[in-house]
Parts: C-alpha cells; sequence; structure tokens
C-alpha cells in the first residue's frame, strides 16, 4: 500500500514538473506576431515609413508625382491612391498602382479635372504603414491672350513666341480671326506642391 502511494506521488510530481516547464518554454516564445505573416513570429512586424513630400508635375492629360522616404529600410513596395475630387462622391480612395520607385505617372486622367492622391509604403513583410498626406493636382491645357503694350511690342512679338514656340514644342500661338489677339497655348508645365499643409510636409518646386 505504501509502494503505490509512493509511485502515485511521484507520477504527480513528474506531471507537475512538466507542466512548469512546459509553460515556461511558453513563456521564452516571441510573443509578438506579424499579422502579414503569421508562420513567422520573429519578422519584424514594424510599420515601414510613412511617405512625405508627395508633389506633382501636370500638363495634357498627364499627372507625374514624386516622393520621399525619411527612412526605406525594408520597404518593398509603394501604393498609390487616387480619389477624383469632381466625382461628386464621397472622399474614397482607391488603389491604382504599386510602383518600386518613388514616382508614378498618372495617364488615365481628363483635363481640367481635380485628383487627389495618397502614397503608402509596404515592407518586405507585406505590411503597409501609414498614408501620406494628400495632394491634389489638376491637368489641363493652358490658353492665354497676349495683347502687346505698343506697335514696336507687336512688330517683336512674332519672333519672340516663334522662339519660345520652337524652345517648347508643347507652345503654339496663332491670331485668332475674330478679336485678332495673339493666342499662345500648350501644355504648360506646371509644378504643383500640395495644397493646404504645413510647409515641412509639401516642398515647394519652381519651374525650370
Amino acid at each position: 500500500m505504501m509502494k503505490t502511494r509512493i509511485t502515485l506521488l511521484t507520477v504527480l510530481v513528474g506531471v507537475t514538473a512538466a507542466f512548469l516547464f512546459g509553460c515556461l518554454g511558453d513563456i521564452s516564445e516571441p510573443t509578438h506576431g506579424n499579422p502579414a505573416d503569421p508562420d513567422n513570429p520573429g519578422t519584424n512586424s514594424v510599420d515601414p515609413a510613412r511617405p512625405s513630400g508627395l508633389a506633382a508635375v501636370v500638363s495634357d492629360r498627364l499627372i507625374a508625382m514624386a516622393w520621399g522616404v525619411s527612412d526605406t529600410t525594408g520597404i518593398d513596395e509603394y501604393i498609390v491612391y487616387r480619389w477624383e475630387v469632381q466625382s461628386g462622391e464621397a472622399e474614397e480612395y482607391d488603389e491604382i498602382a504599386s510602383v518600386d520607385e518613388m514616382e508614378y505617372d498618372d495617364a488615365q486622367v481628363r483635363n481640367g479635372v481635380e485628383y487627389s492622391y495618397k502614397v503608402s509604403a509596404v515592407n518586405r513583410h507585406g505590411l503597409e504603414g501609414a498614408m501620406s498626406y494628400p495632394m491634389s493636382a489638376t491637368p489641363r491645357i493652358f490658353s492665354v491672350a497676349i495683347n502687346p503694350s505698343s506697335k514696336a511690342d507687336t512688330a517683336k512679338m512674332g519672333t519672340t513666341l516663334t522662339r519660345m514656340c520652337e524652345e517648347d514644342p508643347t507652345l503654339k500661338w496663332r491670331q485668332d480671326p475674330t478679336t485678332g489677339e495673339t493666342i499662345l497655348s500648350g501644355m504648360g508645365d506646371a509644378y504643383l506642391p500640395c495644397r493646404g499643409l504645413p510647409s515641412d510636409h509639401c516642398p515647394v518646386y519652381q519651374p525650370a
């Protein structure tokens, strides 16, 4: 009888010890996880840096944008989001592209329509960071009437405009047969900083 009690006590002690060691073993494992890679909880689950300084160059049916990131470590790609501001719909950004570089040309736009963009970074584990501040841009072809102030200026204007158009093939000039005004038109590439944001988030670019 005594031998049976000793054997039972030995078994209970062994089971208790195994349980405790098992718990300690669980505690020693990483407690954080990676939602994008749950099978590898030891991978880095820190969100990538937020893109900043989003700016664009607009021209005829084209918005070419670029941005920066304070720390590119581990970033695998960037996702570009767009919202057509003048669509009449509530603010909703749709993913339109994923790129490897910190730039993107959006040619699926219409002249005279305002578009707003945001960009986010994705690390090599598939985690997407916070979106950038929004940037708005409107592609357009500009057209202006030029009215010389004197006859001397009128005589020089043709030569000057011709030279301008030779330097920039996107520019054209003509005489309006109805008003007699000289009309200069073209793509008129213009650098647009993001609007309505603090200056430290929005660098100002000047046309070349």
